[in-house]
């Protein structure tokens, strides 16, 4: 999508696609969604495509006896991580309308859990945030692509699910990560 340097939508409920030459560290490969955008505050949100490979009891201990022992823990970014996140959403209506939940309380998640119908919950160890003017100015040098939120659906991992969008929005880019490196090519 293009706009207009000085116009821009709110970005809330679409994920950013990393371009494929996008080396920072922090989001190399990442697949946000983003949960809160405006041109007059920023925007933020969290890496969907980042697992920690552990649940929040494997990581915290305390979590043992919670109905939230088993919810699988994510790197979220940069920003923040000293603190977890939890992050709920549902596909209604044969997946054309998507509900999100973002930064519930550990009590709104249990709940959410005893309803759960076909409701996805995931911890996020920090969060991605770009003050005023950033994302929109890294959007116009290309450094992200944005896409709809139901191209989550398009991955049975995580880890596959930046190089599957990637390939539908710009299947030619896919020769830039394959070898893994660029420089490479």
């Amino acid at each position: 999508m293009k706009f207009k340097k000085d116009y821009m939508p709110s970005l809330a409920g679409s994920l950013l696609i990393a371009h494929p030459t996008l080396l920072d560290p922090n989001f190399r490969q990442a697949v946000i969604l983003i949960s809160a955008h405006s041109t007059e505050l920023g925007g933020m949100g969290v890496m969907v495509n980042a697992p920690l490979n552990k649940t929040m009891h494997q990581f915290d201990p305390k979590y043992a006896a919670s109905p939230l022992a088993n919810v699988p823990m994510y790197l979220g970014g940069p920003t923040g991580q000293q603190g977890i996140m939890l992050v709920a959403w549902e596909w209604l209506e044969h997946n054309s309308v998507f509900k999100l939940h973002f930064g519930i309380s550990q009590d709104q998640a249990s709940s959410l859990l005893e309803n759960d119908n076909g409701l996805q919950i995931k911890a996020f160890l920090g969060h991605t945030a770009w003050p005023k003017g950033q994302l929109e100015e890294e959007l116009h040098r290309h450094a992200w692509f944005l896409s709809s939120v139901k191209n989550m659906l398009i991955s049975q991992t995580e880890t596959d699910l930046w190089k599957n969008i990637l390939s539908k929005i710009k299947p030619e880019l896919l020769f830039l990560i394959d070898p893994e490196d660029p420089s490479l090519n």
